[in-house]
């Protein structure tokens, strides 16, 4: 993972012990997690953000019964990979990408990509349908989401150890209050560790 290539890691403990000359009564692993949660809370005590801070609050959300051809349109208008999936109470119930959409185009055909997206789009006339066409079909229903008051260190593990783009955040009711991308986080990282600096 991404942040265990940065980290520490066993040899450097073995180094680090051998350099004090001393016993030291601790599992190697759990000098790696003691490690671990100082570097976090020396992060949180420096950077000290929440995705309350950094989130975007301007959420374009859609339903389960969303036509594919409206949810289409509202990712490329809004230039966004992820719409959340929402209920009639504004509950969150999952999320849809652009890699659902592409994971359920025919791949059968010896057709372009355009062409498979159009008629994975096109509205199927009458009552049955052969393929997808609304959200609730494609979406996916497991979602990590964040609260207001989660650290942006706890989202920066999240966002590793997954992977995940963005991450819906939610009210105790699980309504959408808004969403942290990895370019939310990243600009919001930047910004604070720019000022510091000046």
């Amino acid at each position: 993972e991404p942040l265990e290539r940065t980290g520490l890691d066993h040899t450097d403990l073995e180094s680090a012990v051998r350099a004090l000359d001393t016993f030291v009564d601790v599992r190697a692993d759990e000098l790696v997690e003691l490690y671990r949660l100082a570097v976090d809370h020396a992060f949180e005590r420096h950077i000290g953000l929440t995705c309350g801070d950094i989130m975007s609050r301007d959420v374009v959300t859609v339903e389960f019964s969303t036509p594919l051809d409206e949810a289409w349109t509202l990712l490329r208008k809004h230039r966004v990979k992820a719409l959340p999936v929402v209920d009639r109470y504004h509950h969150l119930i999952g999320v849809v990408t652009v890699a659902d959409f592409l994971r359920h185009i025919d791949g059968n055909t010896g057709s372009g990509l355009g062409t498979r997206l159009h008629g994975l789009l096109r509205r199927t006339p009458g009552m049955k349908s052969q393929k997808a066409e609304v959200v609730g079909q494609i979406m996916s229903a497991k979602v990590h989401s964040a609260r207001l008051e989660t650290t942006v260190s706890e989202l920066v593990h999240s966002m590793t150890e997954r992977p995940l783009a963005h991450i819906p955040v939610l009210d105790e009711k699980r309504h959408v209050l808004g969403v942290v991308t990895q370019t939310d986080l990243m600009a919001a990282l930047y910004k604070r560790v720019a000022l510091s600096a000046a």
